[in-house]
């Protein structure tokens, strides 16, 4: 999990990270010979990526036993295995500005999440320590869960220019949700009538 937050933390180039308390960021945890080394007050704090990691562990033990159809939901962190009879898994993204859903996505073998500070604040900015601003909610579709969630936050912190980039040369899709209600999405999304 650590390697995957440091390998996220260098390409979002900071906009996501799984330490604090330091300087230096992810610079400052060193993994070499299986082990982990924290270097200059170095403090770990893996909710960023953490329930994403556990849905990628949860679907490898239901793979693992045989299960090839199935949709794994932590917290709205999810990730579709195969399909729903002869359909993909049809998942709505909550609008962060009604109880009504703003997108939806058709999902097979890939995961989704969304990050956002619209019922608390919990993403901050790890360069400032303050919430971002200028988006509600950011969710990202990825072959992985757990890079799903650090893009994901990664992105929300980035805004909607760095953030589209990130995704994309991950190889992920996006649905941005603007503080102003915007909406901007690739095609792994459909609208809903009315809203996006």
């Amino acid at each position: 999990m650590l390697a995957a937050g440091k390998r996220h933390s260098e390409l979002s180039g900071g906009g996501f990270d799984v330490i604090v308390g330091s300087s230096g960021g992810h610079r400052d945890v060193v993994i070499e010979d299986g082990g982990v080394r924290l270097e200059n007050g170095a403090r770990v704090d893996v909710c960023g990526i953490g329930v994403g990691y556990s849905v990628d562990r949860a679907v490898e033990v239901m793979t693992g036993a045989g299960v090839d159809h199935g949709l794994v939901n932590v917290g709205g962190d999810l990730m579709a295995v195969g399909s729903r009879g002869f359909a993909p898994w049809r998942v709505g993204v909550r609008d962060p500005f009604s109880k009504g859903h703003v997108a939806v996505a058709d999902l097979s073998d890939v995961a989704l999440t969304t990050s956002g500070n619209y019922e608390t604040t919990h993403v901050v900015d790890p360069g400032t320590g303050a919430p971002p601003q200028g988006l509600a909610s950011v969710t990202t579709v990825a072959e992985r869960c757990v890079d799903a969630d650090a893009l994901s936050t990664a992105a929300f912190v980035l805004g909607p220019e760095r953030g589209a980039e990130l995704i994309e040369e991950a190889g992920g899709g996006y649905l941005f949700v603007a503080d102003g209600g915007e909406v901007l999405r690739t095609d792994h999304f459909s609208e809903v009538r009315g809203r996006a």
